[in-house]
C-alpha cells in the first residue's frame, strides 16, 4: 500500500465528494457558502460608518461643533451649575449627553452604537471580558508606576509680555493656574526705558505692573473701579513691583498714594525700593507721625504729595483729645484723597484684614470693617491686594471686593452667597476662582522655585561643655520654682494671682531654654 494510498484510507470523506460542498448538519448550507456569508457579515461590520446616526444619538462628527457649547463661558456660569455638574466638567446632564453617553460606553468595551445590542449579547461581551488573561493589565499597571507622579509646579516666563530682564532666581506657577493662559497685554507703560532696561525692575515685576495698571482701567458694575491682586510668594519682589505700581501712576499725573502694610520698618523698605527704581523723588511720610489735623495743613508740614505709609493698626486709630475735627486716621485719609480720589490704596499682606467676615458668632474686626469702608468711600481708587496666601481661604476674600467676583452684576448678591457656593465644592472650587481671576487679567501668582533644593537633618552630638551649662541652667529654674512657690505661700496669694504668676514663670523658662537650644546650634 503506497503512503498516497493510505493518506487517501484516512480521509473521514469519500474518493468522490468535495469538502467545500458537504451540508453544514442543523445548517442547512454548505462550508462554501457557509464562509461567503461569513465573509459578507465582516465586510457589513467593517463598513459600519462612525458616523452612524443611530435613535436617541448625534453623529460623532457633529460633536466638535457642539462641545465648544457644552462649556460655561466664566467661573459665574460654572458656579450656577450644582455639584455633580460641576464635577462633569461643567456638562449639563452629563449623563444624558450624547457625547457622555457614548464615552461612557466605549469605557465599558462597547462601541458607540453598543445601546442597539440586546441584553444577551451585552452580558456575552461581559463574560468573554472577564474571561480574558489579565497580562496586558499587569503590563499597564507598571507602565503607570514608571510615569511617576505630576508636577505641582510648572516653570513660569512672561507669556504675553516681553519687557525687562529676566528674573535673577527660577519662578514656578500652580499647575492649575500654568493651565490658565493670561489676559492680552494692551496697556502702554510710562515707566522709564532707563528703568527697565538697567534691570531694576524684572520682567516678571513688569508684568505685574502692567496687569495691575490695565485692570484699573475697568470699572465694575457698581461703578467702583477694579482691583487686582497680586499673590506673589517671598523672593519675587511684591515690595519692588508695589514701588513700580507707584511709580506708575505717579508718572500718569496720580501723585497720591496710599500704602498699608503690617509694621511702621516696613517704611524704610518701600522708601528703599522706590529709589531704586529710580523714584527717589516719591517721598513716603508715615501716618503715625501725623497730628489729628489736615494732612496737607502747616501743622502737618503741607503733605500734599507722596505716600502715605501705615500699619494696619495705625489705620484704625483714633484721638482721645476732645477738640479736634479729624479724630480718626481713617476720616484725615478720606479728607486728603477727596471724594474723586482716583489714585493708588495698597493693602500689603491684606490677609490682616481676614476677619471681616468671621465664624461662628464673634463680631467683624475694626481693622477689617476700616479697610472696608475706606473702599467704599473711595470707588474711583485704584486698588490693589498683595498677600501670598490672598486666595488660599475664601472666607478671607471678603475685604477683596474690588475683584468683582460677588456683588451687582455677578451670580452673587453678596460675599455669603459667594462663600456657599465655593464652600459646597472643596477646595478644588478655590482654584477655579483663582484661574478665573487669572483669565480676567484680575490675579498673578507666582513663587520662587524649590528646584535642587536638599533638605535633611544633622543630629549633632552634644559636647561636654554644652551638658554642663544645660545642667546649670536646668538647676537654677529648679531653685527659682522653689523660691516662687515659697513666695506664694508668703503673701497668701488667691487663685487668680497664683495663675498670673506661674504664668510669667513658664513663659519665662521657656524663653531661656530654647535660647540655651538655639546657642548649641549656633555653635
Amino acid at each position: 500500500m503506497t503512503d498516497e494510498e493510505e493518506n487517501i484510507s484516512d480521509s473521514d470523506f469519500g474518493e468522490d465528494e468535495d469538502p467545500d460542498k458537504i451540508e453544514v448538519p442543523g445548517g442547512g448550507k454548505d462550508l462554501a457558502a457557509a464562509a461567503a456569508i461569513k465573509e459578507n457579515k465582516v465586510k457589513q461590520e467593517i463598513d459600519v460608518k462612525p458616523d452612524l446616526k443611530l435613535p436617541g444619538q448625534m453623529p460623532m462628527s457633529s460633536y466638535n461643533t457642539k462641545l465648544s457649547g457644552m462649556y460655561p463661558s466664566s467661573f459665574d456660569a460654572m458656579m450656577r451649575q450644582p455639584p455633580m455638574e460641576m464635577a462633569a466638567l461643567g456638562l449639563n446632564n452629563p449623563y444624558g449627553n450624547p457625547f457622555m453617553q457614548n464615552l461612557g460606553s466605549m469605557f465599558f468595551g462597547m462601541p458607540p452604537w453598543g445601546g442597539q445590542l440586546s441584553n444577551k449579547a451585552v452580558q456575552q461581551m461581559w463574560m468573554n471580558n472577564m474571561d480574558r488573561p489579565h497580562q496586558h493589565q499587569e503590563e499597564e499597571e507598571v507602565d503607570d508606576e514608571e510615569l511617576g507622579v505630576a508636577e505641582t509646579y510648572a516653570d513660569y516666563m512672561p507669556s504675553k509680555l516681553k519687557l525687562g530682564k529676566k528674573h535673577p532666581d527660577p519662578v514656578v506657577e500652580t499647575a492649575s493656574l500654568s493651565s490658565v493662559a493670561p489676559a492680552d497685554v494692551w496697556y502702554k507703560l510710562s515707566i522709564p526705558d532707563d528703568t527697565i532696561k538697567g534691570g531694576h525692575l524684572s520682567a516678571l515685576q513688569l508684568e505685574s505692573i502692567t496687569y495691575a495698571s490695565q485692570a484699573h482701567e475697568h470699572i465694575l458694575p457698581d461703578g467702583s473701579r477694579a482691583g487686582f491682586l497680586i499673590g506673589d510668594g517671598a523672593g519675587v519682589g511684591k515690595g519692588r513691583t508695589i514701588a513700580g505700581i507707584i511709580y506708575e501712576n505717579y508718572l500718569k499725573g496720580r501723585k497720591r498714594a496710599i500704602w498699608v502694610s503690617v509694621s511702621n520698618d516696613l517704611k524704610y523698605d518701600a522708601e528703599r525700593d522706590l529709589r531704586d527704581i529710580g523714584a527717589g523723588k516719591i517721598e513716603v511720610h508715615p501716618l503715625n507721625k501725623f497730628k489729628y489735623a489736615k494732612i496737607s495743613s502747616a501743622v502737618n508740614n503741607n503733605v500734599k504729595k507722596g505716600v502715605i505709609f501705615s500699619t494696619y493698626s495705625a489705620l484704625i486709630g483714633e484721638s482721645n483729645s476732645a477738640g479736634g475735627k479729624y479724630k480718626s486716621r481713617l476720616k484725615q485719609l478720606l479728607q486728603w484723597c477727596g471724594p474723586d480720589f482716583d489714585g493708588l490704596i495698597v493693602f500689603d499682606e491684606c490677609h490682616r484684614a481676614k476677619n471681616l467676615c468671621p465664624v461662628g458668632s464673634s463680631k467683624p474686626t475694626k481693622t477689617g470693617l476700616t479697610v472696608l469702608e475706606l473702599q467704599n468711600k473711595l470707588p474711583k481708587a485704584r486698588v490693589v491686594y498683595a498677600s501670598a496666601t490672598g486666595a488660599s481661604e475664601p472666607r478671607n476674600m471678603a475685604y477683596m471686593v474690588r475683584l468683582g467676583l460677588w456683588g451687582e452684576g455677578t451670580p452673587f448678591k453678596e460675599f455669603a452667597d459667594f462663600i456657599s457656593a465655593v464652600e459646597k465644592r472643596g477646595v478644588g472650587a478655590m482654584e477655579i476662582v483663582a484661574m478665573d481671576m487669572k483669565l480676567r487679567g484680575m490675579y498673578i501668582a507666582r513663587q520662587l522655585s524649590f528646584h535642587g533644593v536638599a533638605f535633611k537633618i544633622e543630629e549633632v552630638p552634644l559636647s561636654k561643655e554644652f551638658e554642663k551649662v544645660y545642667d546649670a541652667s536646668v538647676q537654677l529654674w529648679v531653685e527659682a520654682m522653689q523660691k516662687f512657690h515659697e513666695a506664694a505661700e508668703l503673701v497668701d496669694a488667691e487663685n487668680r494671682m497664683r495663675k498670673t504668676m506661674w504664668g510669667q514663670f513658664w513663659s519665662a523658662h521657656q524663653r531661656v531654654i530654647l535660647s540655651v537650644f538655639r546657642a548649641a546650634e549656633a555653635r
